[in-house]
């Protein structure tokens, strides 16, 4: 958003929301097919499955620590609980997994887990500098238009968004229309953590926690699971980036805004 400012770039559109509308998202996979089992449609549910097979799209970029907060219980590793008591007594957990229809999950995306966060600090930063950001996939219309569209026409053939690839078909090179390999923006935090923030994650360790103080973390056991971290191989292991980086961040928030919070 400052390089948009320093080039004069007032206005930019954004692609968010296309991949909640359209089922973009390797999950949307998973849920369609746990549909089609709970419907009792166990040869549809394989044909879905082979077909992506087939294709070389989603299945092939699954990764455990990526999907793991989406399978059911039986099929995730044990994993230490790093909550405080206050969480634990507050019964805290919010289940994202595979519950229930693809259009209902499609809807829960929009309105509550993944939407509103990220329109929300892409609206925070466009404003630090001043620049408008315009969404056009999530237009009212659009999405009243394609969230409850059968699911044939966005799971299909082996392809998500099928129906956009089709209609971008005639005006994009193939290559781009039918991509195969969909890839979110990287940020090297794995690295990070390993590396050049070793050291400060470490004295972070060493002090009083204002997160533990409050009773939402138990920074012993989350100590535990950054060792546990550091130890499993860079591109594999059972913990991603997400187990750790979530718990430092709610800390240092917390360690930021401690006056205002209750004790």
């Amino acid at each position: 958003m400052r390089r948009a400012n320093e080039l004069g770039v007032t206005v930019l559109l954004s692609g968010q929301g296309a991949d909640e509308i359209l089922c973009g998202y390797k999950k949307y996979l998973g849920f369609y097919i746990q549909e089609l089992l709970s419907s009792g449609r166990w040869l549809a549910a394989a044909q879905i499955f082979m077909t992506f097979i087939q294709t070389g799209t989603v299945l092939s970029q699954f990764n455990y620590r990526e999907a793991k907060r989406y399978l059911p219980r039986w099929l995730r590793f044990p994993k230490d609980d790093v909550r405080g008591p206050a969480l634990v007594e507050g019964n805290s957990w919010i289940h994202v997994g595979l519950n229930g229809k693809v259009t209902k999950r499609q809807v829960l995306d929009i309105e509550k887990f993944s939407v509103p966060a990220l329109v929300h600090y892409e609206d925070r930063m466009s404003m630090a500098h001043a620049r408008e950001i315009r969404l056009p996939f999530l237009d009212y219309h659009f999405v009243s238009q394609l969230v409850p569209l059968p699911i044939e026409f966005k799971l299909r053939g082996g392809w998500t968004k099928w129906i956009f690839r089709k209609a971008m078909e005639p005006l994009l090179p193939q290559a781009i229309a039918w991509r195969k390999d969909k890839q979110n923006f990287i940020v090297p935090q794995n690295d990070w953590l390993r590396t050049e923030l070793r050291v400060s994650v470490a004295k972070l360790l060493a002090r009083e926690w204002v997160s533990e103080r409050l009773g939402l973390i138990d920074r012993e056991k989350f100590r535990m699971r950054y060792e546990a971290y550091l130890r499993q191989p860079a591109t594999g292991g059972r913990l991603g980036i997400k187990d750790i980086f979530a718990p430092l961040a709610l800390e240092l928030w917390a360690c930021r805004f401690a006056s205002y919070l209750s004790q």
